[in-house]
């Protein structure tokens, strides 16, 4: 058993694109802002890890983030970058691996997410939740391992609604999607591998007039010299 423990403070300055560039996506306009502030924030975190003999570890970790001065786009159909006086973002997340046999191990993760403003300019905005940002999210899988032919990874993710408006009154439905991985490792130097992300070719929205990729099928060969 192993008990971590972690607290920091940091802060992240604009961009030159959060202060100079003004762009469009579709209908919506992303303003930029010259006077813009650096963000701030203290962050803290709590965690346990267990191994249960040599075929099993779990993970829980608490975390918990002040935010000050959030750099944040802001409006309707023309979003501007602006200072979020003050943000909590605090949650959970759980992690499990298991070597059930030598052909076979199976994971899941889970993460349980609040991410509220908690300080603005605008009152009505006060307890607003952080667009696109899930409070749930997780994904379950098994990769299979076959001497001397693939091993072939299948993982399963669910991502949770998220709110595409600072009023929270527009909401985008969670999602399922299914993913395969097979790879092959020819030598110590040669790797191959084939990914096939969406398999069931669900169609679901990434943004509110963004519908995602349909399935999608990618290759990869790594040499090592």
């Amino acid at each position: 058993t192993t008990f971590r423990g972690a607290a920091g403070r940091s802060f992240r300055t604009p961009t030159l694109y959060d202060l100079y560039r003004t762009w469009k996506y579709g209908s919506t306009t992303y303003q930029s802002n010259p006077d813009l502030k650096p963000e701030k924030a203290y962050s803290y975190e709590i965690g346990v890890d267990q191994e249960i003999g040599e075929q099993v570890l779990a993970r829980i970790t608490g975390y918990y983030n002040d935010v000050s001065d959030l750099i944040y786009s802001l409006g309707g159909t023309t979003k501007i970058k602006q200072n979020v006086g003050k943000v909590q973002i605090y949650g959970i997340e759980t992690d499990m691996r298991a070597d059930i046999f030598r052909w076979l191990s199976v994971f899941s993760n889970y993460t349980f997410n609040i991410s509220k403003i908690m300080k603005h300019s605008d009152m009505s905005l006060k307890g607003k939740y952080l667009t696109y940002t899930p409070r749930n999210k997780y994904s379950i899988g098994g990769i299979f391992k076959i001497p001397k032919i693939a091993d072939i990874e299948v993982a399963a993710r669910h991502i949770g609604h998220v709110f595409n408006n600072d009023a929270n009154t527009q909401k985008i439905k969670d999602y399922f999607v299914l993913d395969f991985t097979l790879s092959r490792k020819f030598t110590d130097n040669f790797d191959l591998s084939i990914k096939v992300e969406n398999a069931a070719d669900k169609r679901y929205l990434e943004y509110w007039d963004t519908v995602a990729p349909d399935r999608m099928i990618s290759a990869r060969v790594t040499v090592r010299f």
